[in-house]
């Protein structure tokens, strides 16, 4: 149980240092501050990215860390260089896919030109659900996290495949396509947005 909640707050702690800030994508559109990543010649998701890292949350950052060092030594994990490089895969598949919602949610603002409260409708319970074994829930919920919003894969499979565990109704295996479904779970996300932001149009703030 601690290991899951170390490695997915390990993910997290990364991801809202890129993404966080996404998720106010609606207060730029309705005071018209958004238009001008559109004036310059760069590609408006990466500016905006790029526009805030979240230093603040750096600190949650390192907690995060130290969590998982504290965790690791009391299960007295042995790290081989598979297993680091397995990990650090892992990582970048969970700050993906934590990611690619927080992506997704903004983009809810380009429709509804409301974003906020989609967090805590969709993201807080999906990260709530990273912190037990994925095995306790129904079966459906399990897909769910599998195939859909996968967010089995931020720390439930990996942790399985480094702790030797099986996983009820999945293979053994899953937790290897961490990194994949990150990224193509990400790549839909950057499709969403930038479809949403087709339809954009200016407040006129």
């Amino acid at each position: 149980m601690l290991f899951l909640f170390a490695l997915s707050i390990l993910s997290w702690g990364f991801c809202i240092i890129l993404f966080f800030h996404f998720r106010s994508l609606d207060t730029y559109i309705l005071n018209g501050t958004f238009d001008r990543f559109l004036v310059r010649p760069l590609n408006p998701f990466f500016h905006f990215m790029a526009m805030k890292f979240d230093i603040a949350s750096f600190g949650q950052f390192l907690f995060s860390i130290i969590v998982f060092a504290i965790v690791s030594f009391q299960l007295q994990l042995e790290w081989t260089i598979g297993k680091i490089l397995f990990l650090l895969g892992a990582i970048v598949g969970g700050v993906l896919i934590q990611g690619g919602l927080l992506v997704i949610i903004s983009a809810f603002a380009f429709w509804t030109t409301k974003s906020e409260q989609f967090y805590w409708v969709a993201m807080f319970p999906a990260r709530n659900l990273t912190y037990y074994p994925l095995a306790i829930y129904p079966k459906f919920i399990q897909w769910i996290t599998a195939f859909v919003i996968p967010f089995g894969f931020v720390n439930y499979f990996p942790t399985t495949v480094i702790l030797n565990k099986e996983t009820p109704y999945f293979p053994d295996y899953m937790g290897y396509f961490s990194p994949l479904v990150g990224v193509l779970f990400f790549g839909l996300a950057y499709f969403i947005w930038m479809l949403g932001l087709s339809r954009y149009k200016s407040t006129g703030s």
